[in-house]
């Protein structure tokens, strides 16, 4: 099993998700995306480009999961509406909700016709989307293997990998 890790759009991200990958090697081989504008300074994700390195680089792969925070919740979502992944399971954590409004993204219109068994990991006061106001949201869409798990804080780091390992164990 493989384990996908995207994280955030600000590559001060980088190193939170570089501990996350040394903090559950355990469970398998992991694969960090570093996204392009971390490296050419541009200020935000293009989601175009970093989805179709990811389909370059699972073209041959069918056993992974995906653990993706921020931006990278976008990008999964995203790539898997457009058919470029196939993950068997995912991990979402610090759903950017009001991020994706601001940048006119149809967040809801991804999850709606998204179809994989998913954990939601959302800290109770996240100031891009509340633990509440995530649950609300995705509680209306029919049909979905979600899971929501609640962590405590008001920032939208996720830095309780003992937590997020637990997690992953669930779907794996």
């Amino acid at each position: 099993m493989e384990i996908i890790l995207l994280s955030g759009n600000n590559a001060n991200t980088k190193d939170w998700i570089e501990n996350l990958s040394d903090s559950i090697k355990s469970f398998g081989r992991t694969h960090i995306q570093y996204y392009k504008h971390w490296t050419d300074e541009t200020p935000a994700i293009n989601f175009d480009v970093e989805s179709g390195i990811l389909k370059n680089y699972l073209s041959n792969k069918k056993d992974y999961v995906i653990i993706a925070k921020s931006a990278g919740v976008v990008l999964a979502l995203k790539s898997i509406n457009e058919g470029n992944l196939h993950p068997k399971g995912c991990i979402f954590m610090g759903l950017p909700y009001s991020w994706t409004k601001n940048n006119r993204i149809n967040i809801l219109g991804l999850l709606n016709s998204y179809n994989i068994p998913t954990i939601f990991i959302q800290n109770n006061n996240d100031p891009l989307m509340s633990f509440d106001e995530l649950f609300n949201l995705l509680s209306k869409i029919p049909n979905k293997d979600f899971r929501f798990v609640k962590f405590t804080g008001n920032t939208h780091d996720y830095c309780d990998f003992e937590k997020i390992k637990k997690e992953l164990k669930k779907i794996i």
